[in-house]
């Protein structure tokens, strides 16, 4: 099959079906791949997207069951139980429903058995949230036992301290009527029943400061004080005579016991708690981690499958672009070679008209362009001047006007740069002022923390003559009220400072912002006062600038005069070129009708007007007739006779 023997219509044809079947096969490539693309984001859509929703959820329930469970074991209060009942409630409802997506996955291998040991775990921590509970109710439970005993053991001890006080004011009477009494033995009593009232004292300070600051083993320490108060137990029951008297140590030393044993006791339930948040640690840990893995499978697997669609998309996007190429590149030779096979034989007809139709042609529109330009240009050119003339003398009077306004405008910036020179230096004296306000306000702030010291050594004070007071029984209940007056305007004055301090860092900050502000302030008002100085120096420049404009308008206004002659002579001889170009113009004519004949046949038009015949070379060394128009003659000429062409062209 010879390309160059084929008619126009099959060559179109083969062009046409290569390129379909190029766009046929790149649109197959690139759906197959896009269905895989497809399939990927599904994957991601149903599976490992809500995969890692849930184990997300699940994640952040089980920080938020441990961190209510954390409170509620340091606090006791029952409102942080209740948030973690709830947030158990959203844990096992994400539980369910990742129960649910690893029933119906089939890209999730790891789901179900991860959910296994989540679910068994989370069970786990609900029956720890149950017995911390009850351990939480059984530790308030020994509490008030504690205090119950505490309370019960000082006040038979300074009950009984309070009796042999009275019976030591009844003994110096005696002595004082020469009676015998042993002195001594009373005075024992007084002393070992005060060491016990200490050691007490000191057994309750550590059982308050343990659970305060949360460390058991401070009440621990405190246990080492009864065998201590069982001593003195012993010492003074061998003084002790009167039935009354060992009734009441025996009540003393009994409500020690109960003291000690309840304290014991609640060390046992202490421990216990501390160890189910140790276990309810543990196992919401294991949560966590196992959601972790979840997390980190799904992120892993979409990240691959987001990889593989990426390249399957970036080898689909390939493969169109060099189909596309390849069809462009096919389509652009064979269009070549149809659009070459019709222009060769153009160009033969027309290459000598071309060469006449357009030199005539050329020069003629040149000419005739010129001139009418020329002679338009010379009038337009004409009137310019004038409104260019009258224009310069508007434009030489408001350039005066414009000098004389820059002076005024510079004066005036003289005046406003001593203004802000002024307020320049009014912003240093109020910066000075804010840094002294704030030294003043540090300096109050020392005075403050000095008063929080006093007050503070005096509530120790206070409390050490409470102690005292207590020792010193009935004859320093008066002392001991004016102690607790005394600690108690000392906690106020503690309080006061306080806030009084924090007012004052408050002050000191916002004054410290405030110098801040001014500052910076002082720094804009300096930008200013340069600009302003610029600006009038620039304002200067341009009235001298405008008295030289003015000036120089005045020599331009004299140019303008004489171009106006010179214009008016060029516009006379573009009147006298405009005319030479009308006879080229009608050679032109002539030829622009052999071109409109040409294309008549290019299009296929059966009828022609009158023409002569003129002979030029074709292909094969023939010769034929091309019509040139004459309005003389009239012949008709068969187009197909103009420019051969194959018997098949009439399908084109």
């Amino acid at each position: 099959m010879n390309w160059n023997k084929m008619t126009f219509g099959k060559r179109i044809v083969i062009g046409f079906t290569i390129s379909i079947l190029i766009t046929v096969t790149i649109g197959s490539t690139g759906s197959w791949l896009m269905n895989g693309a497809k399939v990927d984001s599904q994957k991601l859509a149903i599976e490992y997207v809500p995969e890692m929703q849930i184990a997300a959820e699940i994640r952040g329930a089980a920080n938020r069951i441990m961190y209510q469970m954390r409170g509620y074991g340091f606090t006791e209060e029952e409102h942080f139980y209740q948030k973690a009942q709830q947030e158990m409630k959203a844990f096992e409802k994400a539980a369910k429903k990742a129960d649910a997506l690893a029933e119906r996955a089939v890209y999730l291998k790891k789901l179900k058995p991860q959910m296994a040991a989540i679910n068994s775990v989370g069970d786990e921590y609900k029956k720890l949230m149950v017995k911390t509970k009850e351990s939480i109710a059984l530790l308030a439970k020994e509490r008030k036992k504690l205090d119950f005993n505490a309370a019960k053991y000082m006040k038979n001890a300074n009950t009984f301290l309070v009796a042999q006080n009275a019976a030591f004011k009844r003994d110096l009477v005696k002595l004082q009527n020469n009676k015998n009494v042993n002195l001594d033995e009373r005075n024992r009593k007084i002393n070992i029943i005060n060491d016990i009232i200490d050691l007490g004292n000191d057994v309750r300070v550590r059982a308050f400061k343990s659970q305060a600051l949360r460390d058991p083993e401070i009440m621990e320490s405190g246990l080492e004080n009864f065998p201590k108060i069982d001593e003195n137990f012993i010492k003074i029951k061998r003084i002790t005579r009167l039935t009354r008297d060992i009734e009441a140590l025996d009540n003393i030393q009994q409500a020690g016991n109960n003291y000690k044993e309840a304290m014991m006791q609640f060390l046992i339930v202490w421990k216990q708690l501390q160890s189910l948040g140790n276990e309810r640690n543990t196992a919401g840990g294991e949560v966590i981690k196992a959601s972790k893995i979840l997390q980190e499978a799904a992120s892993t697997a979409t990240q691959s499958i987001s990889d593989n669609s990426a390249t399957s998309l970036e080898f689909s996007s390939i493969v169109m672009i060099v189909g596309l190429i390849a069809a462009i590149i096919l389509g652009v030779i064979l269009a070549f070679l149809i659009v070459r096979g019709i222009v060769t034989a153009l160009q033969r007809i027309s290459g000598q008209l071309n060469e006449g139709a357009e030199q005539v042609a050329s020069a003629s529109g040149q000419v005739s362009n010129a001139g009418q330009s020329l002679a338009e240009g010379a009038s337009e050119q004409a009137a310019s001047i004038e409104e260019t003339s009258s224009s310069l003398e508007e434009m030489s009077s408001m350039t005066k006007q414009n000098a004389d306004n820059a002076v005024q405008a510079n004066n005036l910036m003289k005046d406003a740069n001593q203004v802000v020179e002024q307020a320049n230096d009014s912003m240093t004296e109020l910066t000075d002022s804010m840094e002294e306000i704030s030294k003043a306000s540090e300096e109050t702030s020392k005075i403050i923390k000095t008063i929080d010291e006093i007050a503070f050594q005096t509530n120790l004070l206070a409390l050490n003559a409470a102690v005292e007071a207590a020792r010193a029984g009935e004859a320093g209940a008066g002392f001991a009220v004016v102690a607790d007056e005394v600690r108690n305007l000392a906690m106020r004055a503690a309080e006061a400072a306080k806030n009084t301090a924090d007012l004052i860092e408050g002050t000191v900050k916002k004054v410290g912002d405030g110098s801040e502000l001014v500052s910076r302030t002082n720094e804009n008002f300096s930008q200013v006062a340069e600009s302003t100085k610029k600006v009038g120096e620039l304002v200067g420049e341009i009235s001298v600038a405008s008295n030289e404009q003015a000036d120089g308008i005045e020599q331009v206004n004299k140019a303008v005069a004489e171009m106006d002659k010179v214009v008016q002579q060029n516009a006379g001889n573009a009147e006298e070129s405009a005319s030479a170009s009308e006879e080229l113009t009608a050679q032109a004519q002539q030829a622009k009708a052999l071109v409109s004949e040409l294309m008549k046949l290019v299009n296929g038009s059966n009828n022609m007007e009158n023409t002569v015949h003129s002979k030029i070379p074709i292909s094969h060394g023939q010769t034929k007739n091309i019509a040139v128009q004459n309005p003389k003659h009239k012949i008709e000429i068969d187009p197909s006779r103009v420019i051969p062409m194959d018997d098949d062209f009439s399908d084109f």
